[in-house]
């Protein structure tokens, strides 16, 4: 099972986490999704099941691939001596930082008979919850909801954030029970609260719909950003959206880019009304200008051309107006 992440000197940046332990890898292996597994981690995972817990496809060993690059880079990673703890309680201290690959070198025989390296490791209750989530997945495959929603709740019980949210789409459509919409967002709330940024998603759209709770803006934005700032992409157009609503269009554009970079095809095309409204910088004011003056991609239309020529040269873009 990976380290702990608290064991090391490096910022988390630099750190290759195990998706399952969520410790930083002990040898290493990739799925084709690119997410990285502790090899012992993934023996325990596929006992349960034979899809990737990341990207939720098939996997067996023989599509996996092992990443030397993240072994290297963890060996060589710097960490603090794992024997100060020990250390503190015979009023001693080791202060002294090494490579990871050279902390046996550094410990004593006695050392290692008193302490094991600090690591990350599976509870009988999160291989409980995995299993009760992949008997729901199956359930709902086959259309057995009451069964699902069961499984589901069994999971959610130990904290299983992917139990949860198919718990609150459930309650919300009436799967498997009763439509309770509140308790949906019960559900959402609590794997937003465990840092979920789908669920944070979620959570924003039931505060700006007031569904199953009271609806409040400032609160949507709050969990929108929360997303947005791991990286969803709806929740950063939808972010965006609120920033234009309160003349805020340098943080809109800020947020249409981010989610446009991901192939967000709703940010794409917001984010070309915005240059066409002149919101963007100099550059981008005049790309648009240009499309219009010689119809690419648009109809031709000189005078809405000239007005954005116009408008890029008032942002600082210096070009002979025609």
């Amino acid at each position: 099972m990976g380290y702990d992440v608290n064991f090391f000197v490096a910022e988390g940046s630099q750190l290759c986490i195990c998706y399952l332990c969520q410790g930083v890898v002990e040898e290493p292996f990739e799925c084709s999704c690119s997410s990285s597994f502790c090899k012992r981690c993934l023996d325990v995972w596929l006992e349960i099941t034979e899809h990737c817990p990341a990207c939720k496809n098939h996997l067996s060993e023989n599509e996996l691939t092992k990443n030397f690059n993240a072994e290297t880079n963890s060996f060589n990673l710097l960490v603090l001596c794992p024997v100060s703890k020990l250390n503190e309680r015979q009023h001693q201290e080791c202060q002294k930082v090494m490579t990871l690959e050279n902390v046996f070198d550094h410990l004593t025989e006695e050392d290692l008979k008193l302490l094991k390296l600090p690591t990350v490791t599976y509870t009988q209750s999160q291989i409980f919850a995995i299993q009760n989530y992949f008997n729901g997945k199956n359930s709902y495959e086959v259309d057995d909801f009451t069964s699902a929603f069961e499984y589901f709740e069994l999971s959610a019980i130990y904290n299983n954030v992917d139990s949860m949210l198919e718990l609150a789409i459930m309650l919300k459509k009436g799967l498997g029970c009763e439509i309770n919409v509140e308790r949906s967002f019960h559900f959402f709330l609590k794997a937003a609260d465990l840092g979920d940024s789908i669920g944070e998603n979620k959570v924003a759209y039931c505060y700006l719909k007031g569904e199953g709770v009271i609806k409040d803006v400032k609160k949507a934005e709050q969990y929108f950003e929360k997303s947005a700032k791991k990286g969803q992409s709806d929740s950063q157009v939808q972010l965006a959206l609120l920033f234009l609503e309160q003349n805020k269009e340098k943080d809109a554009l800020q947020y249409f880019k981010l989610a446009a970079e991901q192939g967000n095809s709703t940010a794409e095309n917001e984010l070309g009304y915005c240059y066409l409204k002149g919101y963007g910088d100099a550059n981008a004011v005049d790309s648009i200008a240009e499309c219009f003056e010689f119809g690419y991609g648009v109809a031709k239309n000189l005078e809405k051309s000239l007005k954005l020529y116009k408008l890029a040269l008032s942002k600082g873009k210096l070009k002979l107006l025609k």
